[in-house]
């Protein structure tokens, strides 16, 4: 593998998309190396693994993860071995991601690379792996905190905002997806202010509006498609719940049509 081959380039494909509630973890400061975890909205919220680079990033699954620190004894040894030029070792390959060990500038790195998506492809060093190492249970620990508690309190507040502006926002039957989606990007960015969420509940309801708004525009449309009419009905139980819960006698925000767009109008009281 020449240097050209190694050399990362940013090209329109490697946008990262946004994740709800990141944590990052540092791997290289001074080589701008950095391990990211959140929920992909795109991917049902599903938790989300992405390694970056100053130029190029992979995304893995936390199962990959978890095969890549049983490995990790004898990547270290293999690693830690002469680099031999012009030579590359498969170590592992799933569905989806490759890794192997290549020589690149005279050292022995390991390559994470995606085989389905062009350019996503990082380089670890022996340092690099071994800061990995360290941080295993950490990791280990935020992986399972937002697979088995996070990624259901998002699913529920979409759920539970979906249901407040259907029954807030009047929108025809006929509208798409994408025209929903539109009303939502209008809508004040202050999510929280609604007290939507229960007082007593971590709210995610700005970074859902922000990150995950297709996601709760999907989850408004088929409200409205199962309900058979247009938005403006009474608030159901579950917001009404909601409201109670978190002491709300009357909404101090209302929603105003300007210019055709739906915008927040606030009371003072």
């Amino acid at each position: 593998m020449t240097e050209r081959d190694v050399q990362l380039r940013l090209d329109g494909d490697m946008s990262l998309a946004e994740l709800i509630d990141t944590t990052d973890f540092v791997i290289d400061f001074i080589g701008r190396k950095s391990i990211s975890i959140g929920l992909d909205p795109s991917r049902d919220f599903d938790v989300s693994i992405r390694i970056i680079t100053p130029s190029r990033f992979v995304c893995i699954t936390a199962d990959f993860l978890r095969r890549l620190y049983s490995l990790m004894g004898h990547i270290l040894s293999i690693i830690t071995d002469p680099p031999v030029k012009s030579l590359e070792k498969l170590l592992l390959r799933d569905e989806t991601i490759t890794l192997c060990k290549i020589s690149y500038r005279g050292n022995n790195m390991l390559v994470i690379e995606s085989h389905r998506q062009k350019g996503r492809r990082v380089l670890l060093s022996r340092r690099n792996l071994l800061k990995l190492q360290d941080m295993r249970w950490i990791i280990n620990e935020v992986i399972a905190q937002k697979s088995n508690i996070i990624r259901h309190m998002v699913m529920g507040q979409t759920d539970l905002m979906a249901a407040y502006l259907y029954a807030n926002i009047p929108a025809e039957k006929s509208l798409s997806v994408e025209e929903i989606t539109a009303i939502i990007c209008n809508i004040h960015s202050d999510l929280s202010t609604l007290n939507i969420v229960p007082k007593n509940e971590y709210s995610f309801a700005n970074q859902i509006k922000l990150f995950a708004h297709k996601q709760l525009a999907e989850c408004w449309h088929k409200k409205m498609r199962e309900d058979g009419t247009a938005g403006g009905y009474p608030i159901n139980d579950d917001v009404t719940a909601a409201a109670a819960t978190a002491d709300v006698i009357e909404w101090p925000i209302r929603l105003e049509e300007i210019d055709g767009s739906a915008m927040f109008s606030y009371t003072n009281y």
